[in-house]
């Protein structure tokens, strides 16, 4: 990348803070992983649930608890979570945030996997390089 501005090292006060804002991404996504693999857990019933969320990515967990969700919609009449039945509206609830969680992962992702950098010239700009695979060129993250 060429620039007319000069190229100056970030303040070690702000890679400390770039290090901190990544560190908070990963330990929030472990969380919700960690919380969708117990709502499949909850969901599948079984006692083999906990070893096959174990080997699931957020999205592969997301779309098989937007599926059990779904077919585990309960008739009318039925009180939630009687037989493992949910009702519409949690069902739908469900639904919206493995929706956000599936996308939430996405931007984790590229949060931790790219390559993070502070431009020197404007020290209030993060940038992150993604996979030439994925993008030619830098995504502005914030």
């Amino acid at each position: 990348m060429t620039t007319d501005q000069p190229d100056e090292r970030p303040a070690e006060d702000d890679t400390d803070a770039l290090d901190r804002a990544i560190g908070r991404v990963v330990r929030a996504a472990g969380h919700t992983e960690w919380l969708l693999a117990q709502l499949y857990q909850l969901l599948i019933c079984s006692p083999h649930a906990a070893t096959l969320a174990a080997g699931m990515s957020v999205h592969d967990l997301g779309a098989s608890i937007g599926q059990l969700a779904l077919a585990s919609r309960q008739p009318v009449g039925v009180s939630a979570f009687d037989g493992r039945q949910i009702d519409d509206a949690t069902c739908a609830g469900i639904v919206q945030a493995v929706s956000t969680a599936r996308k939430l992962s996405s931007e984790r992702n590229a949060a931790v996997h790219g390559y993070w950098g502070l431009n020197g010239w404007d020290r209030t700009q993060h940038v992150t390089l993604l996979s030439k695979r994925l993008h030619a060129d830098p995504t502005v993250a914030f």
